[in-house]
């Protein structure tokens, strides 16, 4: 649906305020070439640094991903919590935090103050 045209004319600066936008074109035109001056050095850069590659077809190409040093912790945490609670469903230990009192370290009603304690 479109403004009316004395409606956009008295309120034009209210909604470009709104949606953030300048009041004229150009300003708008010259703010994304500024992006876009921005975004084609920084792959003229990363070409020039051998980090990516543009291809025969016009496409970026960027090198393998290198896999990040196996990191234990995460798997000694999920055996110690299998070990801990066992074979349990995710919804039925929520539903027993749920059903835990407050003075346990869970306020579940906001009607109990679990700092104080």
């Amino acid at each position: 649906m479109l403004i009316p045209a004395k409606e956009w004319e008295r309120d034009r600066a209210k909604y470009l305020g709104l949606l953030g936008l300048p009041a004229t074109a150009d300003t708008f035109i010259e703010q994304r070439l500024d992006t876009l001056r921005a975004g084609v050095a920084a792959v003229a850069e990363a070409c020039a640094q051998g980090k990516i590659e543009i291809g025969d077809d016009g496409m970026l190409h960027l090198p393998a991903i290198a896999p990040l040093e196996q990191d234990d912790e995460p798997r000694r945490m999920r055996d110690l919590i299998y070990k801990t609670i066992g074979d349990v469903q995710f919804p039925d230990i929520l539903l027993e935090v749920d059903g835990l009192p407050a003075r346990q370290g869970l306020a579940s009603r906001g009607d109990v103050d679990p700092v104080a304690r």
